[in-house]
């Protein structure tokens, strides 16, 4: 595995996946739009994935509706096509309310408890794309 940096945030990877597209979206979208904090897309399997990250302290409905409003505006712009896979992950400091991880569910976001470093390894695990 390896470790990538995209803005402030770091993303731990397999060597295997291939990096296409890594931004950090506060540099790359006008600052006065709600946003997401990083993009990347990785190709894994001969398969494009689109990995929308959020990194916050104590999640709330908002951070959620980001990652969804996010993944939208990417659409709608052409930047995301129906052969991409989109993951949209929730990087937090910890979540005391049951009814924000029943609505990431609902929302298919990825929630991972911070530590310095968001392990995707786990979470591609997790969805079946990497062994």
């Amino acid at each position: 595995m390896r470790v990538i940096e995209i803005g402030n945030i770091y993303v731990n990877i397999p060597y295997h996946c291939r990096i296409i597209l890594r931004e950090n979206l506060d540099e790359f979208w006008p600052k006065r739009e709600r946003k997401s904090d990083a993009l990347l897309v990785l190709k894994i399997n001969g398969r494009q994935l689109c990995i929308l990250i959020e990194q916050t302290g104590h999640p709330e409905l908002k951070d959620l509706r980001r990652l969804n409003e996010m993944e939208r505006k990417l659409r709608d712009k052409k930047l995301l096509t129906s052969n991409h896979i989109v993951m949209k992950v929730l990087h937090h400091k910890g979540i005391r309310n049951a009814l924000l991880v029943n609505a990431a569910r609902s929302y298919k976001i990825e929630l991972q408890e911070c530590t310095r470093i968001i392990d995707l390894e786990r979470i591609l695990l997790k969805r079946g794309l990497t062994q």
